[in-house]
């Protein structure tokens, strides 16, 4: 479950196989540093614009290192201490991010079914292309061919995921 919220909060999985990493900027990079005054004040003096986020699931822990500039491959694979941070908070924090665009896309996919089923994605494409089907079993449905026998251009369907 956390692997698949960190994957939608934009975080990839590093070589090692083990860290979950991203580079906050911008306004996320705000919100992330909300509860560290110091920190806010470092980021809004201009001495902090990036933050490298290495996120251990197995393990529980999470650390950062603060860049004053977009860092380098070089520059990451040069960190030596990381800074520690709380790891249930960084998760309560994503969760809180994707809570949002979770309900947005659930209400989407409720509104749909309530229609019928027909989604806004499409399973053949006007050109011909087979598209995959949307990702929905988070919200409780499955994505189905209404037609399976036909290769006009169509739209995938949803219904209530069984079990």
């Amino acid at each position: 479950m956390i692997e698949k919220l960190l994957e939608q909060a934009g975080f990839v999985l590093a070589e090692n196989g083990e860290a979950w990493v991203k580079i906050i900027e911008g306004e996320e990079l705000l919100d992330y540093m909300s509860a560290d005054a110091d920190m806010l004040d470092r980021i809004k003096a201009g001495e902090i614009s990036h933050l490298y986020v290495e996120i251990y699931p197995e393990r529980e822990v999470a650390t950062y290192v603060p860049f004053s500039h977009y860092p380098t491959q070089q520059d990451i694979a040069n960190i030596n201490v990381p800074t520690p941070d709380d790891f249930s908070g960084v998760i309560e924090w994503l969760q809180e991010r994707q809570g949002v665009d979770y309900y947005q896309k659930k209400t989407t996919f409720d509104w749909w079914f309530a229609q019928g089923g027909e989604t806004a994605y499409w399973l053949i494409a006007p050109d011909g292309e087979h598209c995959p089907p949307p990702e929905c079993e988070d919200y409780g449905y499955e994505a189905y061919d209404p037609y399976p026998e036909s290769d006009m251009p169509k739209y995938w369907h949803i219904r209530k995921r069984q079990g």
